[in-house]
């Protein structure tokens, strides 16, 4: 999967639409699960996932459900294929 990506951070700062969140809601080093970020307004991130009770669903609010939870961001590039 990494040569498919541009790079991975754990910094929200640089965030864009389109990036993939990897959370690990445990904080055991493990891939819990994976959202999209598709709206990013006044700074608020927020992100969609499978469910559609999770669509825009804001970042702050699913860290605050999952408080040990660490995340890594990653940017797909654009000529991947």
């Amino acid at each position: 999967m990494e040569r498919h990506m541009l790079r991975s951070k754990r910094n929200t700062s640089n965030a864009f639409i389109g990036n993939i969140i990897f959370d690990d809601w445990k904080n055991d080093g493990k891939v819990d699960h994976a959202s999209i970020i598709t709206k990013i307004s006044n700074g608020k991130i927020y992100v969609s996932q499978h469910n559609k009770n999770y669509k825009y669903r804001s970042l702050a609010a699913q860290r605050s459900a999952e408080p040990k939870m660490n995340i890594w961001i990653y940017r797909p590039k654009l000529e991947w294929y």
